[in-house]
C-alpha cells in the first residue's frame, strides 16, 4: 500500500512515519510511506506513486491543503473515489464539515490522534482483524505526543520568527526543549 503523507512540520512527518511504521508491524505487510513538505510537492508525489492513501494538512505552504483535496477530487484522472485521503486539521473549526465516506477528518492536537489515524487506515481497507498489542499502544501513545508537541512547536515557532527580541528568546528554549525531546522518542 502506497501513501502520501503531506505536512510541512518535519516532528509530524517522522511521528506520523513511526505511526505507520506500528501499523505495518501489525498488518504483517508492507506500506511505503513518501513523505512532502508543501502542496506542490504533495501533488506530485499524489501523481508519481499512484497513493492509495493521501494524508494532507490543511494548512500547507504552496497550495493550502483544502486546495490539494480539491485538486485531487476534480482531477479523476487521480480516481479520487478510489483512494483513501485523510485530511490534518489543529481546532474544531471543521467539526460540521461533511465528507464522502473514503474523505476523513481527524484532529491532530487530540491524545487519541495516532489511534484515529492507524484506524482510519485499516477500517477504509477492511483490515480490522489484528489488533495492536500494548506496546505497540504504549508507541502510539508516545508518537500521539511528540505529534502534539510537534503542533505546539508550529505555534512557538510562528511567534519566535514573528516577535520581538525578547519574544523570540522567551520562545527559543521550549522550541529547542520541544526538538530535542521529538528526535529522542522517535529514534
Amino acid at each position: 500500500m502506497k501513501i502520501v503523507l503531506i505536512d510541512d512540520d518535519l516532528i509530524i512527518r517522522e511521528a506520523v512515519k513511526s505511526a505507520f511504521s506500528i501499523l505495518e508491524d501489525t498488518l504483517s505487510f508492507s506500506l511505503d510511506v513518501y513523505t512532502a513538505e508543501n502542496g506542490a510537492e504533495g501533488l506530485g508525489l499524489v501523481y508519481v506513486t499512484k497513493a492509495d492513501v493521501i494524508v494532507i494538512d490543511l494548512t500547507l505552504p504552496k497550495y493550502s491543503g483544502k486546495e490539494v483535496l480539491e485538486y485531487i477530487i476534480n482531477n479523476h484522472g487521480l480516481n479520487p473515489k478510489t483512494k483513501q485521503i485523510i485530511l490534518l486539521h489543529e481546532n474544531d473549526d471543521y467539526a460540521s464539515f461533511r465528507s464522502p465516506k473514503n474523505i476523513s477528518l481527524i484532529n491532530k492536537s487530540k491524545n487519541d490522534f495516532t489511534i484515529k489515524l492507524v484506524n482510519s487506515i485499516t477500517t477504509f481497507y477492511h483490515l480490522e482483524g489484528k489488533k495492536f498489542s500494548s506496546i505497540q499502544k504504549i508507541k502510539l501513545r508516545l508518537v500521539n505526543r511528540v505529534i502534539i508537541w510537534g503542533n505546539y512547536l508550529d505555534i512557538v515557532s510562528k511567534r519566535l520568527f514573528t516577535g520581538g527580541l525578547f519574544m523570540k528568546i522567551v520562545f527559543l528554549i521550549p522550541w529547542i526543549v520541544i526538538q530535542i525531546m521529538g528526535g529522542c522518542i522517535l529514534h
